[in-house]
């Protein structure tokens, strides 16, 4: 029962809170912490529930703090449809302590061109460990 109890608030403590998203017209998406652990090169899980007409790949980074001044990464996937996006397929470190991160998503062309940007700002409460 001890060992249910501890993955109770092991996952209670890697879900993020939202607390507030800016998205232009046809890009959203939501973050989900759930399974991954902190301070490690895994990003989280993330659905992609709309995206511009054109969108042949997603670029997302992570920033912390209350300004989101502290890059820690992000990288590119192909998606052209919405759909989700597997834990650690984006690099990036993730939150290690709590506060508040921001993960920033931008649709982009076959040709690199920017069609929309959304972000979701979540409140990490602290490390499982």
């Amino acid at each position: 029962m001890r060992s249910r109890a501890t993955a109770f608030v092991a996952a209670l403590a890697l879900w993020p809170a939202a607390t507030g998203a800016r998205a232009e017209a046809g890009l959203s998406f939501e973050v989900s912490y759930e399974g991954v652990a902190p301070c490690r090169r895994e990003s989280p899980r993330f659905r992609v529930t709309r995206l511009p007409p054109g969108t042949a790949s997603l670029r997302f980074d992570l920033a912390s703090g209350e300004s989101g001044d502290f890059g820690h990464g992000g990288g590119t996937v192909v998606m052209s449809k919405p759909g989700t996006v597997a834990p650690g397929a984006v690099f990036g470190v993730g939150p290690c302590n709590a506060g508040s991160y921001v993960w920033t998503a931008r649709a982009l062309s076959r040709d690199g061109t920017s069609l929309a940007t959304s972000e979701v700002r979540s409140t990490y409460r602290g490390s499982a460990y």
